[in-house]
């Protein structure tokens, strides 16, 4: 049983987690906190996190070796799994096989006012280049109720802004133009390209809803696998929910690259989610094309 020292260096450390999780939720940008110590103590700061502020299991993520309960749990070399789905937690283990591709992969899926928290245990002197990168992230160590960095991670307008500005300006604009592939000239495919975790996926999702509104309408998307997608098809069905837009006249389906490569099935709209070179290139029978 944890001795009252204890249990108040914890309390401590959770307080100056929250604390960047309220920078990042006021500005919509990710926090990232380094948690340097032994697995047992990095285990209860975690459990503490997601009890006190009521994280749904759906949007925490763990990449590394260990199983944490209400996670969904992958190896360090498979974050691209988890490309699709939006997370407002991440966690990276950097003691178990660090892969610079997969991390890069998972981070891209945190949403504006998520966390990344970086777990390390053990020496990570053989990795100059991660250790020296990690230095300059806010830190919280084991026996300290401090967290260093901080005040770099963060410049002081950031820290005392506090206020939102449009933040969708951009993916509005994305939008548009995904509707003007359907409502403008034929034949003339629409390309989009932003960095992960920007909601390209989640603009195709709100367009298709939104284009029930001018006629009934075939979707069809496909992606690399289903779960690549599911952020676009949740976009969809929450449009819905908070319209009086009637959902029948809709349908956005997935379907496989490779099963619609061979069956060319008829459409009015058609979204490709993250499309490998040139394996689209055949699908000279569909007029109205959004890639991203």
């Amino acid at each position: 049983m944890p001795n009252q020292s204890n249990t108040s260096l914890l309390e401590s450390q959770f307080s100056a987690i929250v604390s960047q999780l309220h920078i990042a939720d006021s500005l919509n940008h990710r926090a990232t906190v380094v948690l340097r110590g032994e697995g047992r103590w990095q285990n209860s700061l975690v459990s503490t996190l997601v009890s006190k502020t009521n994280l749904e299991s759906e949007s925490c993520f763990y990449i590394g070796k260990r199983s944490i309960d209400g996670f969904m749990c992958l190896p360090s070399n498979q974050g691209k799994r988890i490309l699709g789905r939006d997370s407002k937690l991440l966690i990276v283990d950097c003691d178990s096989d660090f892969d610079a591709n997969s991390f890069n992969a998972a981070v891209g899926t945190l949403v504006g006012g998520g966390l990344l928290i970086i777990l390390i245990s053990g020496d990570l002197s053989a990795n100059t280049w991660l250790q020296s990168a990690l230095q300059k992230l806010p830190v919280i160590e084991q026996d300290s109720a401090d967290m260093k960095n901080s005040s770099e991670y963060w410049s002081t307008e950031e820290a005392e802004s506090g206020t939102k500005t449009n933040l969708y300006i951009e993916q509005e604009l994305a939008i548009d133009h995904i509707q003007q592939v359907l409502t403008g000239h034929r034949k003339r495919p629409f390309v989009m390209t932003a960095d992960r975790g920007r909601g390209k996926s989640s603009a195709l999702g709100i367009a298709a809803a939104r284009l029930a509104s001018i006629r009934p309408l075939d979707v069809i998307i496909t992606a690399p696998n289903k779960a690549a997608v599911a952020s676009a098809i949740s976009h969809f069905e929450s449009e819905f929910e908070k319209s009086d837009i009637d959902s029948s006249t809709v349908s956005l389906n997935f379907i496989a690259p490779d099963e619609l490569l061979n069956t060319q099935p008829s459409c009015d709209l058609l979204f490709v989610d993250e499309p490998r070179p040139f394996q689209f290139l055949s699908l000279n029978r569909l007029s109205t094309v959004t890639i991203v």
